[in-house]
């Protein structure tokens, strides 16, 4: 039985004490079992490698356990059937909060109303990357070294950001890491272990003179709402640029075609709550931002050299497809008993009732 094929268990005493303590425990048993088949398919480290690890704390166990990262959420995962409450920091009391189910957009009218200045909207020479080998990177995951992040990112003019997210285990999934690579330094921010404190990059993500670049940020817009009360103001979409150019716009596409660079995808479909992180899956994620900037300078130039006679100024009109992204409310996903079990398992379904 794997993680995509449980059972129900019915007959659980309704004490909630009780309950809990039962439903933990054949979790675990489940968790277990999943473990070794999802390595045995191979897009799970084994034990060897997770021992040269070299990022993130290791579980206070033994590092063959995975700990849930849920049980130590200090704001816990509404899976009700309430519409989404979002999530904010209220600075009065310096904690995390949600506001009522099926509140508006908090910040609506700060990503509606900047105007692009004017200097984003022409075209400029783009900047060389510098070498992977020869680039800072720090990994993140205390609260002081986020803040410095923070204060770093407050002066710059474009970042490129990415997520790392976590659904095979979770109804509404989580995220676990965060990638930020400005034009001389990479990041890579432990956002399990920061869950309670990614309020400190609000204000630069909410920043209208930082240009935020992502590529294909769809769900990366909802994730940053749903796990930290995050939102962007003035955002470029690679994916969107690539589009509306008519070019393949996957971010594989995006990096071979400008950088003539082949990315490594054999950890597209890895286990990102394994704390600690092999340095090999720390790469692979550092690898999503580092080149996204010199993309960035590269679609500005192609797209403020061509015009299209039905959506004008490209360049303007993928700034203004991003902001309509931006504006994107999270919604929980609906279970529904006689379908969500189908949704789950996909193709592995193989035709059964």
């Amino acid at each position: 039985i794997t993680g995509k094929n449980r059972v129900s268990v019915k007959g659980i005493p309704s004490n909630k004490g009780k309950h809990k303590a039962v439903m933990d425990s054949i979790d675990t048993i489940l968790e277990s079992v999943d473990h070794p088949l999802v390595a045995a398919k191979g897009s799970r480290m084994h034990g060897d490698q997770q021992q040269s690890v070299s990022f993130g704390s290791a579980p206070t166990s033994t590092q063959h356990q995975l700990v849930k990262p849920q049980l130590s959420f200090t704001v816990p995962v509404d899976n009700s059937t309430e519409a989404f409450a979002p999530l904010m920091f209220d600075a009065k009391t310096g904690k995390l909060s949600r506001e009522k189910p099926g509140a508006a957009h908090p910040y609506h009218d700060e990503i509606t109303n900047f105007n692009f200045p004017e200097k984003q909207l022409q075209p400029a020479e783009e900047q060389p990357y510098l070498e992977l080998e020869g680039t800072p990177f720090t990994f993140i995951e205390t609260k002081g070294a986020l803040q410095e992040l923070a204060a770093t990112l407050a002066k710059e003019t474009e970042i490129a950001v990415d997520l790392e997210h976590h659904s095979v285990h979770s109804f509404q999934g989580f995220t676990c890491l965060m990638q930020i690579s400005t034009r001389s330094a990479d990041f890579v921010v432990d956002v399990i272990a920061l869950r309670d404190d990614m309020w400190l990059l609000k204000s630069v993500f909410l920043d209208a003179a930082i240009v935020k670049v992502l590529h294909g940020a769809e769900s990366d817009i909802k994730w940053l709402q749903k796990d930290f009360g995050l939102y962007i103001a003035n955002m470029f979409d690679t994916g969107i640029a690539m589009q509306t150019l008519r070019m393949p716009h996957s971010l594989y596409n995006v990096v071979d075609y400008f950088c003539q660079l082949k990315l490594d995808k054999k950890y597209q479909l890895a286990d990102w709550r394994c704390r600690p992180l092999a340095g090999e899956m720390v790469m692979y994620a550092r690898l999503d931002t580092h080149y996204l900037l010199y993309c960035y300078d590269r679609l500005r130039i192609l797209l403020r050299n061509s015009e299209n006679q039905a959506l004008g100024n490209l360049l303007l009109h993928v700034f203004q497809q991003s902001r309509r992204l931006c504006l994107t409310r999270y919604e929980k996903p609906k279970f529904d008993s006689e379908q969500s079990f189908a949704d789950g398992m996909g193709a592995s379904l193989g035709g059964l009732n």
